[in-house]
């Protein structure tokens, strides 16, 4: 099924795609010559937009392949918002990668974990790479319920990625023992495991503070006017996603 519900598409052996419903027709490969048949198909999964702060109008978010796209188009915006991947299941456990970029700018972002509704809006935790003092290396654990949040446990990392904008690959995890580790590589230096000391860090969390189980996405904050926040190559628990 494609991800409203509204249709789905079936695939032949020889890759011939067909849609039906409201699922859209992308085309197929039914006129190249495949080395052995298709068996089978999954649709990207989509991403919904979750409000986290109701702080004004929703930022625009485009998909185009493995980059999602963020863009500020209101004035002094300052909005706290999650994508979280609509075909992803809520687990406790869970890990998050992607690629990072911001411009011309730089816009605060991140990952939220365990995101659920609540009754006044939304709890779940997030790790952001903060700005804070002009330090691109700067990552802060924020506690989101119903609309409000508290900040947790913190690192600096700017002796590693410096100032200025900088690209860079994250990766983040959290278990079902309330802690949340995570690691950064910038420019073509290789990935490390999460928690690793000057690359990442091991946070304990406040297990008051966490939500038990809850979906998993990329979370977005105080994007500048005219803005692009770049994602790409976004992966959660294994599964490419927005």
């Amino acid at each position: 099924p494609n991800p409203d519900g509204g249709g789905y598409w079936l695939v032949a052996a020889d890759g011939g795609i067909f849609a039906f419903g409201d699922a859209a027709f992308y085309g197929s490969t039914a006129v190249m010559h495949l080395d052995r048949p298709v068996v089978g198909m999954a649709p990207t999964p989509a991403a919904i937009v979750e409000e986290l702060t109701s702080d004004g109008p929703s930022y625009d978010v485009s998909l185009q392949e493995s980059t999602t796209t963020v863009t500020n188009q209101v004035t002094g915006a300052n909005e706290r918002e999650a994508l979280v991947p609509s075909a992803v299941p809520v687990e406790s456990t869970s890990t998050y990668c992607a690629d990072w970029e911001s411009t011309p700018f730089p816009a605060q972002n991140g990952v939220v974990f365990r995101s659920v509704a609540a009754s006044g809006g939304w709890d779940g935790v997030v790790l952001e790479r903060s700005f804070y003092g002009n330090l691109d290396g700067y990552f802060i654990v924020i506690y989101f319920h119903d609309g409000t949040f508290t900040i947790g446990p913190s690192i600096d990392l700017s002796s590693y990625l410096g100032t200025g904008e900088v690209p860079l690959r994250f990766c983040a995890q959290i278990t079902g023992a309330d802690v949340l580790s995570f690691a950064v590589a910038k420019g073509s230096d290789p990935m490390v495991p999460v928690g690793t000391p000057g690359r990442g860090a091991v946070f304990p969390l406040d297990a008051a503070e966490v939500p038990a189980s809850g979906q998993t996405g990329t979370y977005v904050a105080h994007v500048p006017l005219g803005t692009n926040l770049l994602l790409s190559d976004i992966v959660v628990d294994g599964v490419p996603a927005p």
